[in-house]
């Protein structure tokens, strides 16, 4: 059981009202980056280490060394989910400590480290000390960037693909990110109560 407030339906409405959009939107980018749930049974937050962030970030200094955590483009190295992740994340911390923690997605919506100035904060630490905290600190971290980067635009018109290319990056579609975001649209919309 999580230790940490979970978000309910006025967290949802706030934040859709902030962004223009309706629930069922948010409510789908949540399930498909983490099945609608922000932390572990451990009460850590959800992460992934991505080896090709760190690489990015650090210039490949560390590829040789520990080819598991640096390489020079996306691979499916992740391992098993969960409290690995951070076995992985504190390995890399070790080389490079901002780079490391960039190079995770964390939470409720898997934001990318490295997007911490446009969710709102000054630094990776006080990013990553608010999405340990609460869902509601991922979901105002969220609705940051989408509002930094004009995301909120593809949410409010359902336009799944000129989302997905921008949240989840250009190889989007060899995870069918965009007709997953559809998919789970179309649960959410049919289940929302009808005004």
């Amino acid at each position: 059981m999580s230790m940490h407030p979970l978000l309910t339906n006025d967290d949802f409405a706030e934040t859709a009202a902030t962004l223009g959009c309706d629930v069922p939107a948010i409510r789908a980018v949540c399930a498909v980056e983490s099945t609608g749930s922000g932390f572990l049974a451990d009460s850590r937050a959800k992460i992934l280490f991505e080896s090709h962030q760190f690489h990015r970030l650090t210039g490949g200094k560390n590829a040789s060394g520990s080819p598991n955590l640096s390489t020079p483009t996306w691979v499916r190295n992740y391992g098993a989910p969960g409290p690995h992740q951070y076995d992985r994340l504190e390995a890399a911390a070790a080389l490079d400590h901002d780079a490391a923690f960039e190079s995770c997605s964390i939470g409720l919506f898997q934001i990318m480290g490295f997007n911490y100035t446009a969710a709102g904060y000054s630094s990776i630490d006080a990013f990553w000390a608010a999405q340990q905290n609460s869902e509601h600190d991922q979901l105002d971290a969220f609705a940051g960037i989408c509002l930094s980067n004009g995301w909120s635009k593809f949410l409010a018109a359902h336009d799944w693909t000129g989302f997905a290319r921008r949240y989840n990056g250009p190889g989007f579609k060899a995870n069918d990110y965009d007709s997953k975001l559809a998919a789970q649209y179309a649960v959410f919309a049919a289940a929302a109560p009808q005004e």
